[in-house]
């Protein structure tokens, strides 16, 4: 699974989490990447931001649920399943997978595949 996080100006960080994804990996995923990449903009701009996630259970389990209320991280309460079309994070998914669609024949692994991205 590829992790990615933007705002209106610009994108954050990637990650590429292998296997089943549980919330203990989205949990420490979300410390690495967004929590430094998140206050570093709230400090710089002056603003406050919001975690938009879809359903998945790794987003909406017990653990990752406390995790986030613990650090404050604020999101949105409901989010519709099954609405690609509202969420954004799609869009950027999609132009990653025509991009990628490319040189898919030529990548064999994850390593070969993070300099692509």
């Amino acid at each position: 699974m590829i992790w990615s996080c933007f705002w209106s100006g610009g994108f954050g960080l990637l990650g590429l989490l292998e296997g089943n994804v549980k919330q203990e990996v989205y949990v420490e995923t979300l410390s690495q990447k967004f929590v430094p990449w998140v206050k570093n903009l709230s400090e710089q701009y002056q603003k406050d931001f919001k975690l938009q996630e879809d359903g998945a259970s790794c987003h909406t389990g017990a653990y990752a649920k406390w995790w986030k209320e613990t650090l404050e991280i604020k999101g949105f309460e409901y989010w519709p399943a099954q609405s690609p079309d509202i969420n954004p994070i799609e869009h950027v998914w999609w132009a990653l997978e025509v991009k990628l669609s490319k040189v898919r024949a030529s990548i064999q692994n994850a390593s070969e595949l993070k300099p692509v991205i």
